[in-house]
């Protein structure tokens, strides 16, 4: 195998190689497309309000 090759089979092979992070995030983006309206309220409000510090500062 030349050098030229050997580039180019590493490329093809880093750049489609699927890792464990790409296959959570396919997973957390099948779960978040389908979120209906009631899950997606839920989850706002239980984030709000996010950016408020404490009372106690």
């Amino acid at each position: 195998m030349n050098k030229v090759t050997s580039f180019i089979t590493g490329f093809w092979n880093g750049f489609f190689h699927v890792t464990p992070k790409k296959t959570a995030m396919r997973g957390e983006r099948k779960i978040r497309n389908n979120l209906d309206d009631n899950q997606v309220d839920s989850m706002i409000d239980e984030s709000f309000p996010a950016s408020d510090p404490p009372s106690t500062y």
